[in-house]
């Protein structure tokens, strides 16, 4: 009897390390396409190489849509990560990101018993990328530069938490020739499945103010636009196509993804 638990145990500890091998080794694809699938086919993973445990691939935003429109913009620079042991009795694992363009402040994605934490990170993109996210970007072609940060982010007992910061730099876009518009930010936060965002000017001649929501997977904002005196006429074009003009010059403005 003593002999047959010996087996057992040897044959259990063989299983367990062919399990952790074939894990090892799996596809980095085997964490990719989940993204592409929770993203309902927004984000897409490119060229990805590599394993699950430590891999890297390019990814790209898509409209979504399903006709010859739709459009997909490569984001700049690749996405690495790498699945590190924290410790193994009891397991604690997570799972590190980084990338030289894409992901100027490393962060990680901890997995624990009861959820997930996000450590604090930065995430960088050109403004382009907003064309492939449909209306109204495809229309306003902005340019510059986007940085997207946060301070937490968690899952916990069902609960989203989250709330940071999106900056605009150096904003541009082909509806004028005033370049740049200016600077801008969004501050944001995320309760359960439902995302507040407040708009706010840094700098430039033209000033934006507003709030609005991101709830099932569409945002809705309004809010106020201004122009500088001195500018006011060379940015008339973009002013018009935010909104009608009161009678103080400024512009009352309503977005939304469509």
């Amino acid at each position: 009897m003593k002999r047959f638990f010996s087996v057992l145990a040897c044959l259990a500890l063989l299983l367990f390390c062919a399990a952790v091998g074939a894990v090892f080794f799996l596809p980095a694809s085997f964490l990719t396409e989940p993204l592409e699938r929770l993203s309902q086919g927004r984000v897409l993973a490119l060229d990805s190489q590599g394993s699950l445990w430590h891999g890297r691939t390019r990814l790209a935003l898509h409209s979504g849509g399903q006709t010859e429109v739709a459009r997909a913009a490569l984001l700049p620079g690749e996405l690495e990560w790498q699945v590190v042991a924290k410790d193994w009795f009891p397991p604690i694992m997570e799972v590190r990101f980084r990338g030289e363009t894409l992901v100027p402040q490393a962060f990680s994605l901890q997995p624990g018993w009861d959820g997930l934490r996000l450590t604090p990170g930065t995430v960088s993109l050109p403004a382009e990328v907003l064309e492939a996210t449909g209306a109204p970007f495809n229309s306003l072609k902005p340019g510059g530069m986007l940085f997207l940060s946060w301070t937490e982010a968690s899952f916990l007992s069902g609960q989203w938490r989250a709330q940071g910061v999106l900056e605009w730099r150096d904003a541009h876009s082909v509806l004028s020739r005033v370049a740049p518009l200016g600077s801008y930010r969004v501050q944001w936060s995320i309760q359960n499945r439902q995302v507040q965002m407040e708009l706010s000017s840094h700098s430039g001649p033209l000033f934006l103010s507003g709030k609005g929501q991101w709830n099932q997977g569409r945002w809705k904002m309004n809010g106020m636009a201004q122009a500088e005196p001195p500018q006011r006429e060379a940015l008339a074009p973009l002013l018009t196509w935010l909104g009608r003009q009161q009678p103080d010059g400024s512009v009352q403005w309503n977005m939304e993804q469509r």
